[in-house]
C-alpha cells in the first residue's frame, strides 16, 4: 500500500496533487494499492476523479490514528507543511517514509 500525503486546492493550489497522480497512477498499474490523503477542499475532487482519496488535515492526529499506517509499503509525503509529531509517527509505522 501507498499513501500519499499532500496538499491541495483553493488555498494551497494544484500543484503538489499535480506532482503526485504520475506516481499513484505507475503504483495502481502494478497492481499495488495507493490512496492520496489531501489536506485541502472540494475544489480537488476533478482533478482526482477516478483516483481514491480522502481529504482531511493529517497532521492532526484524529486523521492519522483512524488510517493504519502499518500497512503502507511506502508513505510519500508532499508538503511543506508537516508536523514533527506526524512525521515521526509514519516513519516510525511505516516500511518506508519520503
Amino acid at each position: 500500500m501507498l499513501y500519499i500525503f499532500t496538499i491541495g486546492g483553493n488555498e494551497f493550489g494544484l500543484g503538489h496533487i499535480s506532482r503526485c497522480i504520475p506516481i499513484y497512477e505507475e503504483w495502481i498499474s502494478r497492481g499495488f494499492k495507493s490512496k492520496f490523503i489531501v489536506n485541502g477542499d472540494n475544489t480537488i475532487n476533478n482533478i482526482l476523479d477516478g483516483i481514491q482519496f480522502e481529504l482531511g488535515d493529517w497532521n492532526l492526529s484524529v486523521l492519522s490514528d483512524r488510517i493504519n499506517l502499518k500497512q503502507s509499503d511506502i508513505i510519500i509525503i508532499d508538503s511543506l507543511f508537516i508536523s514533527d509529531s506526524f512525521f515521526n509517527v509514519s516513519s516510525t509505522q511505516s516500511n518506508s517514509t519520503i
